[in-house]
C-alpha cells in the first residue's frame, strides 16, 4: 500500500483492502484494517494477566511501604513496578495464592535484621533483634493481616541500637493469619537492607501454600523448617497461657 499525504488530500496505491480513518490529538491518522484478529485470550495469556492481577493486588494492599523499600533499588523501573515484579516472580504458587513468606516488602544493600523475635501479650507484640555493627539504621515494620488483606506500617519504628520495638495488633485481628515485614533504613544514604518476613499467626496454615517445585516432588527443606517452626510456635502459645515466643534466622526471601 502506498500512501501521500498533501493538505488535506490522500492519495492511495496499490491493494489497499480495508481502511480505518482516526483522530489523535488533532492528527488524522489512517491505518489498514486487519481481516483476522489473533486471539486476544489464549490460555497463556489469561494465565498471566491473573497472575499479574494478583500479584498487583498484594501489592496494593501493603500499602506504600514499597515507595521507601523499593527507593534505590533498580531505579530503571518504577518503585511499584519493582516490588510487583518481585511477587510475580517469586511469591506467586501453583494454586493461584501468593506465600507471604517469599515477598520482599524492600530491596537494598544493607544487611537484613537477624535474631528476629516475636513476643505476643495480648494485643502486644514486642520484637527484638540483635544489634547490627551500624548503630543508626531504623526499623520499619509492617503489620500484615493476610486474612483481611490489610496492612500497618510503622516508619523508622525504632534504632537498631534500641534492639527491641513494640506495636499493637488491632482488636479483632487476633483469629486471622498475621505476619510481619521488617527492613533496615540509612537516613544518611536511603538504602535499605531486605525484608525479613515472620509469621505471628497462622490459624488456617495459610504460610504453608507453596512447599514445592512444581516440577519436582521433593518438598522445600525451607519450607519443612518452617513448618517445624510452626508446631514449636504453638507448642509455646499452649506452655505460656499464650504467651507466645518466635524467633528465627533469616534466609533467602525472609524464609526462616
Amino acid at each position: 500500500m502506498g500512501l501521500n499525504r498533501s493538505a488535506m488530500r490522500l492519495y492511495f496505491t496499490g491493494q489497499v483492502g480495508g481502511i480505518i480513518q482516526y483522530e489523535v490529538r488533532g492528527q488524522l491518522r489512517v491505518r489498514s484494517c486487519p481481516e483476522t484478529v489473533r486471539n486476544p485470550r489464549t490460555p497463556a495469556q489469561t494465565d498471566h494477566r491473573n497472575r499479574f492481577a494478583l500479584a498487583s493486588s498484594y501489592v496494593r494492599s501493603l500499602g506504600d511501604v514499597y515507595k521507601v523499600g523499593y527507593r534505590q533499588y533498580n531505579t530503571s523501573l518504577s518503585q511499584r513496578a519493582n516490588i510487583v515484579k518481585q511477587v510475580y516472580d517469586n511469591a506467586l504458587t501453583p494454586a493461584g495464592t501468593i506465600d507471604p513468606l517469599k515477598v520482599l516488602t524492600a530491596r537494598g544493600p544493607i544487611s537484613r535484621p537477624q535474631g528476629l523475635q516475636l513476643q505476643q501479650l495480648g494485643n502486644q507484640l514486642r520484637i527484638t533483634w540483635f544489634r547490627p555493627s551500624n548503630h543508626k539504621l531504623k526499623l520499619t515494620l509492617t503489620l500484615y493481616n493476610y486474612t483481611r488483606a490489610i496492612a500497618q506500617t510503622h516508619y523508622d519504628l525504632a534504632t537498631s541500637q534500641a534492639s527491641f520495638a513494640t506495636i499493637s495488633i488491632p482488636d479483632g485481628w487476633h483469629s486471622d493469619s498475621l505476619y510481619i515485614y521488617a527492613f533496615w533504613r540509612s537516613d544518611r544514604s536511603h538504602s535499605t537492607s531486605d525484608s525479613t518476613a515472620q509469621p505471628i499467626s497462622d490459624p488456617n496454615n495459610t504460610h504453608d501454600i507453596i512447599t514445592t517445585n512444581s516440577q519436582s516432588p521433593t518438598p522445600d527443606p525451607a519450607d519443612l523448617n518452617r513448618q517445624s517452626l510452626t508446631a514449636r510456635w504453638a507448642s509455646a502459645m499452649t506452655q505460656n497461657d499464650g504467651f507466645a515466643v518466635f524467633s528465627a534466622t533469616a534466609g533467602p526471601h525472609g524464609v526462616p
